[in-house]
């Protein structure tokens, strides 16, 4: 189970964002920000779509805050890859994964960002996003051969969630302890239960 942190909801999205190499070899990224509430960083969802049959990997990428002015910094962890041939040429939600050592843990109550981030032709992936009213309360920024803040123009379609607390905490109540011993040449085997362990 995953709790979900912060959101802005696909329903919002009036633009295409291009997400990749121009022709002049600049990167094109787009990230948003939100509020860390101290759990493991389980996965985010971007609003997405593909032109044509292209391939390569995009990864969402976990950055904190520079500050003032607000735009991602140091990086933190990156999701496992989301093959580009694998979305649709219809905008739909894709699911990014962090798993392992990304599986970073937010500290409660700091800000942080998430990007979506592809190194093959711009002109292959497009990412929806806000830029008639956006709303979210948070900050938004753009890659452009170096972070910039966007946030008085875009905000970006996304998703954010956390491992839930009660799956973070591992509990030994119940758990059984086994022990095995030979007795006559046959295997017994016991089986305690560990109490009072939370």
């Amino acid at each position: 189970m995953a709790t979900l942190i912060d959101s802005y909801s696909e329903s919002n999205k009036s633009s295409d964002y291009q997400i990749g190499m121009d022709s002049s070899y600049y990167m094109h990224y787009m990230a948003q920000s939100f509020v860390g509430n101290g759990q493991p960083m389980d996965s985010c969802k971007f609003y997405l779509k593909k032109s044509v049959t292209v391939y390569g990997n995009i990864y969402a990428r976990l950055y904190s805050d520079n500050g003032s002015p607000h735009k991602p910094a140091t990086l933190l962890a990156t999701s496992d890859a989301v093959n580009i041939n694998s979305l649709s040429t219809s905008y739909g939600l894709i699911t990014f994964a962090f798993s392992g050592a990304q599986r970073v843990t937010l500290t409660n109550g700091t800000r942080y960002y998430i990007s979506c981030e592809y190194d093959g032709d711009y002109a292959d992936l497009y990412a929806g996003f806000d830029s008639t009213s956006p709303s979210h309360p948070e900050y938004c920024a753009l890659y452009l051969n170096g972070w910039i803040d966007y946030t008085t123009y875009y905000d970006m379609c996304f998703y954010v969630y956390s491992e839930t607390a009660s799956s973070a905490i591992k509990t030994v109540l119940g758990l059984a302890k086994a022990s095995v011993k030979t007795v006559g040449g046959l295997a017994k085997a016991s089986v305690k239960t560990w109490e009072g362990l939370t």
